[in-house]
């Protein structure tokens, strides 16, 4: 009877590990480290984006919070001059996910966007390689349609 239930155990924790968990990495700063966990449901080309940046070391190059405040904290890496720039591709245009609660500057989209804003651990792009995290939610954030939360 004994052994049954283990086999059973291990059973269950082979089903456990097969459940895939969402996709995200850790992140180090000189305050201490924060988990992102992305969703791709919402906005699959900027998981995959954002993830593509981490595995090409992008923001290795000791990337800056340049603005934190009570809402948001903000950061990336622009070009600034260095030659070979070995992001240049990641650099490069992305196509990006519309927002998925309303993906058009049509005023049924924009009344859906406001129904769901961005809330505090929202992580999202706001350009090619600058990227928001959400502090305190507010209003005006996830109004635009071109920017989807990941």
């Amino acid at each position: 009877d004994h052994d049954d239930d283990d086999d059973d155990d291990d059973d269950d924790g082979a089903a456990k590990k097969k459940k895939s968990s969402p996709p995200g990495f850790i992140c180090q700063t000189t305050k201490g480290e924060f988990e992102v966990e992305l969703n791709p449901e919402l906005a699959p080309k900027s998981t995959q984006r954002l993830l593509d940046m981490v595995k090409a070391g992008f923001f290795d190059q000791g990337i800056a919070f340049f603005r934190v405040n009570q809402w948001i904290t903000q950061f990336g890496a622009d070009y600034h001059g260095r030659k070979p720039d070995p992001y240049k591709a990641l650099r490069g245009h992305a196509e990006q996910d519309r927002h998925p609660y309303g993906p058009t500057d049509s005023p049924a989209d924009a009344k859906e966007r406001k129904k769901h804003p961005w809330v505090r651990g929202t992580f999202a792009w706001i350009g090619g390689t600058q990227i928001v995290i959400v502090r305190k939610a507010n209003p005006q954030m996830g109004t635009n349609p071109l920017y989807a939360p990941a």
